[in-house]
């Protein structure tokens, strides 16, 4: 179960019937960008509206954390949760809502898709979201956060939420509206997770993770953090709960309490299936465990060192994940176990990776600030980053029906 090569397939986006409408214009925003008309993918940073986005940002500054220490199998840190910010006041949140949002129709789907699904794309001082089906990309400025720590990029029933770990304001992003301050629990600072229902996500609001809904309003379910484990730490399960590791191994969080998934490490998660590592009599091995059954099966052997866990596809077919000796992609095909290398090295980000949920397509957020899409059936690569607009760092996906 080794490496093998990847043929890259560079497929393009169709401009035909392309229009554009602007909302919120702002005169900083300037000229329309050509995102589509050249085949070679987007270099330079974001600056449209950069004038705009340093006045936003001045008005917002705010105290950093301290850095916190990072546990040792992977990327998330650990810390102190942080204390409740104060409410920004009225000439901030009216600051942000001033920023522009522009809308481009190119009159085609985005890799073929027939369904409804977004993919949301986060990059300095704006965020992208590329309604795949309909061929439709959002661009909304927002001001820079003030911190360079880890950041949630959730997306929520109607837009995506930018919520920094470290004690600085952060932003709601409406569906084809201009950002905004969030709400109630949600303007505090601290990660969240996605939750079950649409609409809802977990957030750290101190000693345990609480549900939160619609505007910020806590729901009355929380969640454990188990002992020895940091609230910070928390990792989405694939199905709206959560995931955390102790020194006793990783355990699976509900609000009935927590189940021991396994002793060893997390190599990525799904839905329907685990992907582990655990070593027996000095031999370490890849072990795929079927979450629904418990059932058990050996892929192969491990690699010796353990990253970011990566992410498996919606039906169970494919793992994602970050080969931490040379950072590369590898795709790892569960029937088989057997692994592919992709010359794409994702950045150092825990939402590096997202599946779209209803195809084969693996979204990427390069190292480079690339916005990628990987095909897990042909290994082919699609660059989508001149739909995004600029670099980028983070990516997610909303499933159809959920905008």
């Amino acid at each position: 179960m080794r490496t093998h090569g990847s043929r890259r397939r560079i497929e393009r986006v169709a401009e035909k019937e392309r229009s554009v409408e602007f909302l919120d214009v702002d005169p900083a925003l300037g000229r329309e960008d050509d995102l589509a008309g050249s085949r070679l993918p987007a270099r330079r940073p974001w600056v449209v509206g950069l004038g705009v986005v340093t006045a936003a940002a001045a008005l917002i500054g705010a105290t950093m954390s301290t850095g916190p220490s990072r546990r040792p199998t992977f990327a998330p840190p650990t810390a102190l949760t942080s204390p409740a910010t104060s409410a920004p006041d009225g000439a901030v949140a009216a600051t942000v809502q001033k920023l522009p949002v522009k809308v481009e129709r190119f009159g085609a789907a985005v890799l073929g898709a027939r369904t409804g699904e977004d993919v949301f794309a986060r990059g300095p001082g704006f965020v992208a979201r590329i309604e795949l089906a309909r061929g439709v990309v959002t661009r909304t400025l927002v001001p820079g956060l003030a911190t360079s720590g880890p950041v949630s990029f959730l997306p929520l029933s109607g837009g995506v939420l930018v919520r920094p770990l470290d004690r600085v304001l952060g932003y709601e992003v409406p569906d084809r509206r201009a950002a905004r301050v969030p709400h109630g629990e949600l303007t505090l600072a601290g990660p969240a997770w996605p939750a079950p229902a649409a609409g809802t996500v977990w957030v750290d609001v101190g000693e345990r993770i609480a549900l939160v809904g619609p505007r910020g309003r806590r729901l009355g379910r929380a969640l454990a953090v188990p002992p020895g484990a940091s609230a910070l730490a928390g990792w989405a399960d694939g199905r709206g709960y959560l995931l955390f590791e102790t020194a006793s191994g990783w355990f699976d969080v509900r609000p009935a309490g927590a189940v021991q998934v396994t002793a060893g490490n997390l190599v990525a998660v799904g839905p329907s299936r685990y992907l582990i590592s655990e070593c027996r009599a000095g031999i370490c091995s890849e072990v795929l465990v079927d979450r629904a059954t418990g059932r058990r099966a050996r892929l192969g052997p491990a690699l010796d060192l353990v990253g970011i866990p990566g992410v498996i596809s919606a039906d169970g077919s494919a793992a994602a994940r970050i080969d931490p000796r040379t950072s590369c992609l590898v795709l790892t095909d569960l029937p088989t176990g057997r692994d592919h290398t992709l010359p794409l090295r994702p950045a150092a980000d825990s939402q590096s990776l997202a599946w779209d949920p209803d195809g084969p397509w693996l979204v990427v957020a390069d190292g480079s600030g690339r916005l990628e899409a990987v095909n897990s059936r042909t290994l082919g690569v699609v660059d989508l980053t001149r739909l995004a607009g600029g670099p980028v760092t983070q990516v997610a996906v909303r499933p159809a029906g959920r905008g």
